[in-house]
């Protein structure tokens, strides 16, 4: 079946998903891929799925932004094509709904074909085989989720430059839907994640003191969990050192090198760096061996002559 008319656009670009922590500038695309559920090779899916899989990772690497002419088929294991409708999910995933359930233990091929540039055609297939019958209860709410803001003075990936943005920490390997509850128009719209991820920190309403999202789990069959809403605070910036995909995990932020506010940080940006509180100081974990003991011990000597002149004015 022909999806005709496709745009693609994702109106806030999400940050390279690989794991590896390649050079900045120097991230390769992988190939176009069936990301979604069922995946290859899945069994005892629920006869009455709905296949939900990712335009960004069917598009990435053909050189395409339209999706004119993509063609998705279904077939069964004797070679016959299953009726089904198709729309998208979010702003990223197109479903497929079979007109009618599927047949228990069944084996079933979807394919997608692929529009190129300056090259022919490609096909993408993976089967999956179906269980005893359909999805008998809805999925629970998300748990273990949490937001976190960041910062990478050094870039990394592909952000060649200072980053600064969101971790969302998802449970890995389901599909969750996310929707930003900042008021704004400007926010991202809903849309379905696998796993943790990194985003630009969207235009918001305000200062406000935290940022929440809504957060519910899609199932097989396309239905939805009750919403769950998880919050962070906005203010509070998690400094990592190199590139940020590798600290962003399902249990959030990770080799954190300190935490700050982001009204200190930006005036440290700005070349107007804040005076230190003679009552407090702290030391980072950049740097490792000698070189951290000795910048330790320099800090801590600053931080006590702070504290005697603050001693001398009081």
């Amino acid at each position: 079946m022909r999806w005709q008319n496709l745009v693609y656009l994702v109106p806030f670009v999400v940050l390279a998903q690989t794991r590896a922590a390649a050079a900045c500038g120097k991230v390769a695309d992988p190939p176009p891929a069936l990301v979604g559920v069922p995946s290859a090779d899945q069994v005892a899916v629920p006869t009455d799925v709905v296949p939900v899989y990712d335009l960004e990772a069917l598009l990435r690497g053909t050189g395409v932004l339209q999706g004119d002419g993509f063609d998705f088929s279904l077939w069964d294991a004797q070679g016959e094509e299953v009726a089904f409708t198709q729309e998208r999910v979010g702003s990223s995933h197109i479903a497929i709904k079979p007109a009618a359930e599927l047949l228990p233990f069944s084996t079933y091929v979807f394919e997608a074909s692929l529009p190129q540039l300056d090259a022919p055609e490609q096909a993408l297939q993976l089967s999956f085989t179906t269980g005893a019958g359909p999805l008998g209860e809805l999925p629970l709410p998300p748990l273990h989720a949490s937001l976190q803001r960041f910062s990478a003075p050094q870039g990394g990936g592909a952000v060649c430059e200072p980053a600064e943005g969101l971790c969302v920490a998802l449970p890995a390997g389901e599909l969750i839907e996310v929707t930003f509850l900042d008021q704004s128009q400007d926010v991202p719209a809903p849309a379905l994640h696998a796993g943790s991820y990194l985003t630009f920190l969207p235009p918001l309403t305000g200062h406000p003191a935290e940022l929440c999202l809504q957060l519910r789990r899609r199932a097989l069959n396309g239905s939805f969990s009750a919403p769950e809403v998880v919050c962070g605070p906005f203010n509070e910036v998690s400094v990592l050192e190199g590139n940020p995909v590798a600290h962003c995990t399902d249990q959030g932020l990770v080799e954190v090198a300190r935490v700050g506010s982001a009204s200190n940080l930006h005036a440290v940006e700005d070349g107007d760096e804040p005076e230190p509180e003679a009552s407090s100081c702290s030391v980072g974990r950049s740097g490792s061996g000698a070189g951290r003991a000795f910048s330790a011990t320099l800090i801590a000597a600053v931080c006590a002559l702070l504290r005697r002149r603050h001693a001398r004015q009081g």
